[in-house]
């Protein structure tokens, strides 16, 4: 009988399979570029074995492993970042993850604040709706509730915010439901998964 870490690799696997089967077909092309790019060794910073140049390598599925956890838009601004040199393969394994993190810390906010959208919070508190503010809370552990630092800080930012914050003029590196990505594009946030909190109150 196979083990927990067996059963969870499984999974995921099976996931990432098929969320890359039911990409969008411009996803999907954009996808398809980029392993080609892969077999080829024409990735950013890729390096091709003796081996590898004989027969056309095999790109790991795991290099996808955080895709079922973002947005479609997400996952197409991710590829071209890809297939156009800009990111490296562990450069965009990273991006991913912490996309995925930084979205289970804006549902945990939307919890601690009572509030129902991420609109709202960028009225409320425009200099904390941000990537830079908000990097600091994802390397944090939700796996048993909203861990007392963000409780703290959403506390804090309850207790000294004021109505006077909602006419202020929204901080430029704040967008309505999204973040600022790499090179100033904008990126949508992770999906809502069932393995974190409920939160079917965001659009």
């Amino acid at each position: 009988m196979p083990n927990i870490v067996e059963r969870e690799s499984k999974i995921y696997l099976i996931n990432t399979i098929c969320t890359l089967a039911e990409l969008p077909e411009e996803t999907y092309k954009i996808f398809g570029n980029v392993v080609q790019m892969f077999e080829e060794g024409r990735l950013k910073d890729q390096c091709l074995s003796t081996k590898d140049r004989m027969s056309k390598p095999d790109m790991k599925v795991y290099i996808f492993a955080d895709l079922p956890y973002l947005t479609q838009d997400t996952i197409k601004v991710q590829l071209q970042y890809l297939g156009n040199n800009i990111l490296t393969i562990q450069e965009f394994m990273k991006e991913n993850s912490f996309l995925r993190n930084l979205a289970t810390v804006q549902r945990h906010f939307l919890a601690q604040l009572g509030i129902k959208t991420w609109d709202e919070v960028i009225d409320l508190y425009p200099q904390q709706a941000n990537r830079e503010y908000l990097k600091r809370f994802t390397e944090l552990n939700y796996k048993h509730g909203t861990p007392e630092v963000l409780v703290q800080a959403c506390r804090n930012l309850k207790e000294t915010s004021s109505r006077t914050q909602a006419s202020e003029k929204r901080n430029t590196s704040a967008v309505s439901e999204e973040f600022i990505g790499l090179n100033s594009t904008k990126s949508h946030l992770v999906k809502i998964s069932p393995a974190h909190i409920n939160m079917n109150v965001i659009k």
